[in-house]
């Protein structure tokens, strides 16, 4: 795994990670997991974080999906013991 992918998994899981935190304080701070009187506070603040990393994950999925699409029908390029093979993909 590459350093790009692997930061591209770690922005998210630490979104995650935050919202699960800011959940937890609100919890042992108020007593409650959502409360209405402070809506705009805390619970907020976790929604915006599972939001964004939600994006962050689907859009990285839909992605990938995009890269596999490319490559459908193209020469596979195969190399074995020192020696070239390539293989095409005919449609009929």
């Amino acid at each position: 795994m590459n350093a790009k992918n692997s930061l591209s998994w770690l922005i998210p899981a630490s979104f995650f990670i935050a919202a699960i935190l800011v959940i937890l304080d609100q919890t042992l701070r108020h007593g409650t997991v959502w409360d209405w009187k402070q809506v705009l506070h805390h619970e907020n603040f976790a929604l915006i974080l599972v939001s964004v990393a939600i994006g962050m994950l689907l859009s990285k999925k839909i992605q990938s999906k995009n890269k596999k699409d490319e490559n459908v029908g193209e020469p596979k390029n195969e190399n074995q013991g020192g020696t070239e093979h390539i293989w095409i993909q005919v449609d009929s």
